[in-house]
């Protein structure tokens, strides 16, 4: 029971995320969130489009270094690093072993250099040259394996939306920019597992176990903003079909 003032709120409404469902008419009015601020992030899983999905991890940042550490808002989905000369690393919430995943990363404030990709935990570090097993894509257009840097797509900056499709099950990935996957590969390629074009595939992303999770390294010069999609709210790109967004609602009970 509600009582007299108890109230219910889902959020399901965009246009009024104050709305009492409970039958009670309590109302709350919201006070600086917009449509837009709504996500489908619950505590409760429900079909492949509500549950809890991957952010940012504040108490990995940085390796806890305590000097300079980046800071983190609106959910752990945004991530800013001042201009301090030191390289620091930032991980995701949730570790996958298996399964094909998609996430987006939108650059709101061009650092000097960073990348985006994946790491196990146990070559994490503050910085991806010095990651065992991490795979990534840099601003400056290249692909990292580990200190290894090879050229392969575009450079991207302020405003670009970076894509990332991992292939777990057969030691794959993908990037894209703006919706255009990068090393001319394509979407069909994607979706089959085609690995001409790919960013990685085989050698240690084959290495059982398998666990991963995101990662981002940024460097100093100009300050870093970052904005992270796992599937909170839609993509801003088409998802290859068999692809999910990083979250619990498309991860298999134990």
């Amino acid at each position: 029971t509600f009582g007299n003032n108890g109230f219910w709120l889902d959020f399901e409404d965009s246009s009024d995320l104050g709305n009492d469902v409970s039958g009670k008419g309590n109302d709350l009015t919201s006070s600086g969130l917009a449509a837009g601020d709504q996500t489908t992030d619950s505590p409760t899983d429900s079909g492949t489009t509500i549950g809890n999905f991957c952010t940012w991890n504040p108490l990995l940042a940085g390796v806890q270094d305590g000097t300079n550490p980046p800071s983190f808002s609106n959910g752990n989905l945004q991530v800013d690093k001042n201009g301090s000369g030191t390289w620091r690393g930032i991980l995701g919430t949730i570790e996958v072993t298996s399964g094909k995943w998609y996430c987006e990363l939108t650059i709101t404030l061009t650092p000097y250099f960073c990348y985006f990709g994946v790491v196990p935990i146990a070559g994490f570090s503050n910085n991806t040259s010095t990651s065992p097993g991490s795979f990534s894509y840099g601003i400056d257009g290249d692909k990292f394996d580990g200190s290894t840097a090879t050229s392969y797509g575009d450079a991207y900056t302020t405003g670009d939306v970076i894509g990332m499709a991992l292939d777990m099950d057969n030691g794959i990935i993908w990037f894209s920019k703006n919706g255009t996957w990068q090393n001319s590969a394509t979407i069909a390629e994607v979706e089959a597992g085609t690995t001409t074009n790919a960013a990685f595939s085989g050698g240690t992303l084959n290495t059982t176990p398998k666990t991963m999770y995101w990662a981002g390294y940024g460097y100093n010069g100009n300050a870093m903003t970052i904005n992270t999609n796992a599937g909170q709210r839609a993509f801003s790109y088409t998802v290859p079909t068999g692809f999910a967004g990083w979250g619990t609602p498309n991860i298999a009970a134990p």
